[in-house]
Protein backbone atom coordinates (compact mmCIF):
# COMPACT_ATOMS: atom_id res chain seq x y z
CA UNK A 1 0.00 0.00 0.00
CA UNK A 2 1.45 3.63 -0.68
CA UNK A 3 0.80 4.76 2.45
CA UNK A 4 1.99 8.11 1.58
CA UNK A 5 -1.41 8.68 -0.04
CA UNK A 6 -3.89 7.96 2.27
CA UNK A 7 -5.40 10.34 4.83
CA UNK A 8 -5.69 7.70 7.17
CA UNK A 9 -7.93 4.63 8.67
CA UNK A 10 -10.75 4.43 10.70
CA UNK A 11 -10.33 1.36 13.12
CA UNK A 12 -13.98 -0.52 14.31
CA UNK A 13 -14.74 -3.76 15.99
CA UNK A 14 -17.33 -6.46 16.19
CA UNK A 15 -17.64 -5.95 19.91
CA UNK A 16 -16.41 -4.12 22.48
CA UNK A 17 -12.98 -5.15 24.03
CA UNK A 18 -11.67 -6.56 20.51
CA UNK A 19 -8.35 -5.21 20.76
CA UNK A 20 -9.32 -1.67 18.96
CA UNK A 21 -7.05 0.18 20.88
CA UNK A 22 -4.25 -2.21 19.79
CA UNK A 23 -4.37 -1.99 16.43
CA UNK A 24 -4.71 1.99 16.58
CA UNK A 25 -1.37 2.37 18.00
CA UNK A 26 0.25 -0.33 15.72
CA UNK A 27 -0.82 1.87 12.67
CA UNK A 28 0.25 4.76 14.16
CA UNK A 29 3.93 3.53 14.96
CA UNK A 30 3.50 2.48 11.24
CA UNK A 31 2.66 5.75 9.93
CA UNK A 32 5.33 6.81 12.03
CA UNK A 33 8.18 5.07 11.19
CA UNK A 34 6.93 5.75 7.25
CA UNK A 35 7.74 9.31 7.73
CA UNK A 36 3.95 10.18 8.37
CA UNK A 37 2.90 13.16 10.65
CA UNK A 38 0.11 11.16 11.78
CA UNK A 39 -2.15 11.31 14.99
CA UNK A 40 -4.87 9.43 16.77
CA UNK A 41 -8.52 10.42 17.28
CA UNK A 42 -11.29 8.77 19.56
CA UNK A 43 -14.12 10.43 18.42
CA UNK A 44 -16.60 9.06 21.79
CA UNK A 45 -14.81 7.63 24.75
CA UNK A 46 -16.79 5.93 26.85
CA UNK A 47 -15.44 4.65 30.27
CA UNK A 48 -13.35 8.14 30.75
CA UNK A 49 -11.38 8.59 33.84
CA UNK A 50 -10.66 10.96 36.02
CA UNK A 51 -7.52 12.45 36.44
CA UNK A 52 -5.48 15.57 37.55
CA UNK A 53 -6.99 17.85 34.72
CA UNK A 54 -9.85 16.28 34.24
CA UNK A 55 -11.58 13.29 32.48
CA UNK A 56 -8.76 11.24 30.37
CA UNK A 57 -9.48 8.88 27.49
CA UNK A 58 -7.56 5.91 28.18
CA UNK A 59 -7.47 4.43 24.86
CA UNK A 60 -6.37 7.63 23.54
CA UNK A 61 -3.60 8.12 26.47
CA UNK A 62 -2.17 4.39 25.43
CA UNK A 63 -1.67 5.43 22.07
CA UNK A 64 -0.41 8.96 22.33
CA UNK A 65 1.66 8.19 25.23
CA UNK A 66 3.53 5.43 22.73
CA UNK A 67 3.81 7.98 20.02
CA UNK A 68 5.26 10.91 22.13
CA UNK A 69 2.43 13.27 21.56
CA UNK A 70 0.51 15.31 23.85
CA UNK A 71 -3.35 14.76 24.06
CA UNK A 72 -5.14 17.43 22.07
CA UNK A 73 -8.94 17.99 22.70
CA UNK A 74 -9.46 18.27 19.14
CA UNK A 75 -8.11 13.90 19.47
CA UNK A 76 -11.49 13.73 21.75
CA UNK A 77 -14.02 15.76 21.82
CA UNK A 78 -16.49 13.15 23.64
CA UNK A 79 -15.30 12.04 26.76
CA UNK A 80 -17.93 10.02 28.69
CA UNK A 81 -17.83 8.96 32.33
CA UNK A 82 -19.44 6.06 32.22
CA UNK A 83 -18.17 3.20 31.03
CA UNK A 84 -21.37 2.23 28.77
CA UNK A 85 -22.48 2.62 25.03
CA UNK A 86 -22.30 6.00 23.76
CA UNK A 87 -25.48 7.56 23.26
CA UNK A 88 -26.54 5.63 26.98
CA UNK A 89 -23.43 7.43 28.70
CA UNK A 90 -24.07 10.79 27.33
CA UNK A 91 -27.46 10.85 28.48
CA UNK A 92 -26.38 10.29 31.95
CA UNK A 93 -24.00 12.86 31.96
CA UNK A 94 -26.66 15.33 30.09
CA UNK A 95 -24.56 15.44 26.99
CA UNK A 96 -25.41 15.81 23.57
CA UNK A 97 -23.05 14.08 21.39
CA UNK A 98 -23.00 15.65 17.55
CA UNK A 99 -21.76 14.59 14.39
CA UNK A 100 -20.97 17.89 12.97
CA UNK A 101 -18.40 18.61 16.49
CA UNK A 102 -17.02 15.30 15.72
CA UNK A 103 -16.33 16.20 12.17
CA UNK A 104 -15.10 19.78 13.23
CA UNK A 105 -12.39 18.07 15.59
CA UNK A 106 -11.33 15.89 12.87
CA UNK A 107 -10.83 18.95 10.51
CA UNK A 108 -8.99 20.61 12.98
CA UNK A 109 -6.75 17.90 13.37
CA UNK A 110 -5.94 17.12 9.60
CA UNK A 111 -4.91 20.55 9.50
CA UNK A 112 -1.73 19.80 11.89
CA UNK A 113 -1.12 15.43 10.51
CA UNK A 114 -1.71 14.38 7.34
CA UNK A 115 -2.70 10.80 8.63
CA UNK A 116 -5.45 10.07 11.01
CA UNK A 117 -6.26 7.05 12.52
CA UNK A 118 -10.12 6.99 13.98
CA UNK A 119 -10.85 4.54 17.00
CA UNK A 120 -14.04 3.72 16.96
CA UNK A 121 -16.24 2.85 20.21
CA UNK A 122 -17.94 -0.45 20.87
CA UNK A 123 -19.30 -1.86 17.10
CA UNK A 124 -20.36 -0.44 14.12
CA UNK A 125 -23.96 -0.38 15.03
CA UNK A 126 -23.41 1.19 18.54
CA UNK A 127 -25.50 4.45 18.79
CA UNK A 128 -23.77 7.62 19.10
CA UNK A 129 -27.21 9.24 20.05
CA UNK A 130 -30.87 9.12 19.38
CA UNK A 131 -30.79 8.77 15.59
CA UNK A 132 -26.56 8.65 15.19
CA UNK A 133 -25.08 5.34 15.07
CA UNK A 134 -20.69 4.33 14.58
CA UNK A 135 -21.60 3.97 10.74
CA UNK A 136 -23.00 7.00 10.35
CA UNK A 137 -19.67 8.74 11.57
CA UNK A 138 -17.92 5.98 9.60
CA UNK A 139 -19.81 7.09 6.03
CA UNK A 140 -19.49 10.56 7.49
CA UNK A 141 -15.38 10.66 7.18
CA UNK A 142 -15.46 8.28 4.36
CA UNK A 143 -11.77 6.09 5.59
CA UNK A 144 -10.74 3.11 4.40
CA UNK A 145 -11.67 0.77 7.80
CA UNK A 146 -9.86 -1.72 9.23
CA UNK A 147 -12.26 -4.41 11.59
CA UNK A 148 -10.84 -6.32 14.54
CA UNK A 149 -12.70 -9.41 15.34
CA UNK A 150 -11.38 -11.81 17.97
CA UNK A 151 -9.81 -15.18 16.38
CA UNK A 152 -11.35 -17.77 18.85
CA UNK A 153 -14.95 -19.42 18.81
CA UNK A 154 -17.48 -17.41 17.75
CA UNK A 155 -15.68 -14.87 15.72
CA UNK A 156 -16.63 -15.88 12.03
CA UNK A 157 -20.70 -14.64 12.55
CA UNK A 158 -19.55 -11.40 14.57
CA UNK A 159 -16.96 -11.16 12.23
CA UNK A 160 -18.87 -11.73 9.13
CA UNK A 161 -22.24 -9.78 9.90
CA UNK A 162 -19.53 -6.81 10.82
CA UNK A 163 -18.36 -7.17 7.07
CA UNK A 164 -21.84 -7.03 5.25
CA UNK A 165 -22.95 -4.34 7.23
CA UNK A 166 -19.53 -2.36 6.35
CA UNK A 167 -20.37 -3.07 2.65
CA UNK A 168 -23.94 -2.65 1.94
CA UNK A 169 -22.96 1.00 3.46
CA UNK A 170 -20.49 1.41 0.88
CA UNK A 171 -17.57 1.94 2.82
CA UNK A 172 -13.89 0.97 1.50
CA UNK A 173 -12.55 -2.46 3.52
CA UNK A 174 -8.69 -2.20 4.28
CA UNK A 175 -9.46 -5.34 6.07
CA UNK A 176 -9.62 -7.47 8.70
CA UNK A 177 -7.15 -7.27 11.98
CA UNK A 178 -7.33 -10.09 14.02
CA UNK A 179 -6.39 -9.49 18.15
CA UNK A 180 -5.42 -12.08 21.05
CA UNK A 181 -7.02 -10.13 23.97
CA UNK A 182 -6.52 -12.84 26.62
CA UNK A 183 -3.49 -15.74 26.96
CA UNK A 184 -5.22 -18.53 25.59
CA UNK A 185 -3.22 -21.41 23.29
CA UNK A 186 -4.01 -20.61 19.37
CA UNK A 187 -5.37 -23.75 18.00
CA UNK A 188 -6.94 -25.39 15.08
CA UNK A 189 -10.36 -23.22 15.53
CA UNK A 190 -8.87 -19.95 15.47
CA UNK A 191 -6.16 -21.31 12.40
CA UNK A 192 -9.69 -21.51 10.62
CA UNK A 193 -11.27 -19.33 11.95
CA UNK A 194 -9.23 -17.01 10.12
CA UNK A 195 -9.42 -18.76 6.51
CA UNK A 196 -13.22 -18.82 7.38
CA UNK A 197 -13.36 -15.36 7.34
CA UNK A 198 -11.56 -14.54 4.05
CA UNK A 199 -13.20 -16.76 2.01
CA UNK A 200 -16.75 -16.00 3.28
CA UNK A 201 -16.19 -12.21 3.70
CA UNK A 202 -14.00 -11.68 0.77
CA UNK A 203 -11.49 -9.17 2.29
CA UNK A 204 -7.76 -9.68 3.25
CA UNK A 205 -6.70 -10.90 6.60
CA UNK A 206 -4.52 -7.98 7.51
CA UNK A 207 -2.93 -9.19 10.54
CA UNK A 208 -2.89 -11.41 13.51
CA UNK A 209 -1.31 -10.35 16.72
CA UNK A 210 -1.18 -12.45 19.26
CA UNK A 211 -1.41 -11.62 23.19
CA UNK A 212 1.12 -9.25 24.54
CA UNK A 213 1.88 -9.17 28.67
CA UNK A 214 3.88 -5.93 28.10
CA UNK A 215 1.44 -3.93 26.70
CA UNK A 216 1.48 -1.81 30.01
CA UNK A 217 5.19 -0.83 29.47
CA UNK A 218 5.73 1.55 26.86
CA UNK A 219 9.04 0.70 25.52
CA UNK A 220 7.85 -3.01 25.09
CA UNK A 221 4.78 -2.07 23.77
CA UNK A 222 6.13 0.41 21.17
CA UNK A 223 8.69 -1.81 19.71
CA UNK A 224 6.06 -4.64 19.57
CA UNK A 225 2.98 -2.75 18.02
CA UNK A 226 5.61 -1.26 15.60
CA UNK A 227 6.00 -4.40 13.88
CA UNK A 228 2.68 -5.88 14.01
CA UNK A 229 1.61 -2.52 11.99
CA UNK A 230 4.30 -2.90 9.89
CA UNK A 231 3.35 -5.84 8.76
CA UNK A 232 -0.35 -4.64 8.94
CA UNK A 233 0.77 -1.86 6.22
CA UNK A 234 2.58 -4.62 4.01
CA UNK A 235 -0.59 -6.60 3.77
CA UNK A 236 -3.19 -3.72 2.53
CA UNK A 237 -4.12 -3.55 -0.77
CA UNK A 238 -5.89 -0.47 -1.20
Amino acid sequence: MNINSSPGFFVTGTDTGVGKTVVTAALCLACKSEGMQVSPMKPVQSGAEKGPDGLQAPDLQFVTELLDLKPRPDMCPYMLEDPCSPHLSARRGSIQVELPRILGAYQTLRASYTTLVVEGAGGIMVPLNEKDTMLDLMMALGLPIVLTARPNLGSINHTLLSLACLQNAGLILAGVVLVDTVDTPRGYIEQDNQVAIHTFGKVPILGYIPFFEQLNVPASARVFLAEQGDNILRSMTI
